[in-house]
């Protein structure tokens, strides 16, 4: 928490002594490390801070934190400021729980706690269960987890251990029955999608080298360092590549990035278990793709041809560029995001700087609106799901969840949506946010 407040407090208090009484702030050495790319040259000059855990990095943080300690010490105010700036930053966190089988997976970090838990409760008044808790995994509390995935029986997940601020993370999976940890742990490294198999024997994940982006294949009990590269060959460094399996396992989406802007996507799919490459669905468009599986169908967010965006349906077994589907066309409003829910597409719309969430049936139909007690996104991207779960950005209270029920209700063919909130899954119990 120091980390937060220190400058925070410090961007307070730095007009508030004479420049005068200052002290010069303390030097930093430069070498310079020259790159080359695409024929230009790039000088940075401080490429040895990137080695955190270095002496000499260690040692200009020290000196680094103890001038600014020396700034502001005596500062009127201080300890009102500093205790009002950390009574609003203690707040307990939590992330957007993801369902499978009846459990919600989640990360939660409570008040006392540095690191983000990953948890999972049976059913939404289930008891909490702690799965991995990195406050545990070192003594300076600098480790991070993340939930990368979960297979659609919740056997299995897959989750990320990041080491302070590193672009690099490791791969570790536990199994979910037995509550252990597999032996194999993918090695430090930059990835970009784990996508586990439906029978959770295996895991498609996207490896970034120094070649560029690899789709790999791992099975569960082999080592891996002898994963195949099933995609990639040939894509350069600045490409981003992320797979995504069908519910069925049948078919693998790799998403193709020209860096990190996401102005220029390609998609790529291949029929797995048939001896075929993957095939591109687009490669030669200078437009943004965003693909979701819903079943069977591939539901695209797509900027081609249409400024503000639409979606489009493509059906893999006919997936020529004839066949693509217009199912929500572009409207004047500009659309952030989509997702695939319970049957039904939830599409998000930014109308008057405000987000705005219509639901479309499979047929291209608008049903309704969604509308939430504040702004509220749906982010629980599975089309076979009877629940949708919504992060609600609450004014008053930092983090807020709702269920909201998705049934199907035969009248005119059309289904009716019951927005009606069965429970909050997550709220600040008690502890409203300082006034």
């Amino acid at each position: 928490m120091r980390s937060l407040l220190t400058p925070i407090a410090a961007l307070t208090f730095a007009g508030l002594a004479p420049a005068a009484t200052l002290a010069a702030p303390p030097p930093t050495a430069m070498e310079v490390v020259r790159d080359t790319l695409h024929g230009t040259v790039l000088e940075d000059p401080y490429r040895w801070l990137e080695d955190q855990n270095a002496p000499p990095t260690r040692a200009w943080i020290e000196t680094q934190n103890a001038y600014t300690d020396q700034v502001m010490k005596g500062a009127p105010g201080f300890d009102k400021i500093h205790a009002r700036l950390e009574k609003m930053m203690r707040v307990e966190s939590m992330g957007v729980p993801r369902h499978r089988a009846g459990f919600y997976f989640y990360t939660r970090r409570r008040i006392d706690q540095d690191q983000s838990t990953i948890c999972e409760r049976e059913g939404i008044d289930g008891a909490e269960r702690v799965l991995v808790d990195p406050n545990a995994m070192s003594p300076d509390h600098s480790l991070s987890v993340a939930i990368a995935d979960i297979d659609d029986h919740a056997r299995l997940l897959a989750y990320s251990i990041r080491s302070g601020g590193q672009d690099e993370t490791q791969v570790a999976f536990k199994d979910l029955e037995s509550g252990k940890d597999l032996t194999e742990v993918f090695p430090k490294a930059r990835y970009f999608g784990i996508s586990i198999e439906p029978s959770a024997r295996g895991v498609y994940y996207a490896k970034q080298t120094r070649e560029g982006p690899r789709i790999q294949h791992h099975s569960f009990g082999t080592d891996p360092a002898s994963d195949r590269v099933v995609f990639g060959e040939g894509l350069g460094p600045e490409m981003i590549a992320v797979p995504s399996l069908s519910d069925d396992g049948r078919w693998l989406l790799i998403t193709v990035n020209r860096g990190s802007t996401g102005e220029h996507t390609e998609l790529w799919l291949q029929e797995l278990g048939v001896g075929r490459p993957a095939r591109p669905l687009v490669d030669d468009l200078d437009a943004s793709f965003s693909a979701r599986w819903a079943g069977r169908h591939l539901y695209v967010d797509t900027n081609w041809n249409a400024p503000q965006h639409r979606i489009l349906e493509i059906d893999p077994e006919n997936p020529s560029r004839e066949r693509w589907h217009e199912l929500v066309p572009e409207r004047p409003h500009v659309i952030q995001g989509m997702s695939a829910i319970g049957g039904r597409l939830f599409v998000t719309y930014l109308e008057n700087v405000v987000p705005v969430i219509r639901v479309f049936s499979p047929e291209g139909l608008e049903e309704r609106q969604l509308s939430f007690p504040t702004l509220g996104t749906p982010s629980q991207p599975n089309w076979a799901l009877a629940a949708l779960v919504g992060l609600v950005i609450a004014l008053i209270w930092p983090w807020l969840f709702g269920i909201y029920a998705v049934r199907r209700v035969r009248q005119n063919r059309q289904n009716e949506i019951d927005q009606e909130v069965q429970k909050q899954l997550a709220q600040q119990q008690n502890n409203p946010p300082p006034s």
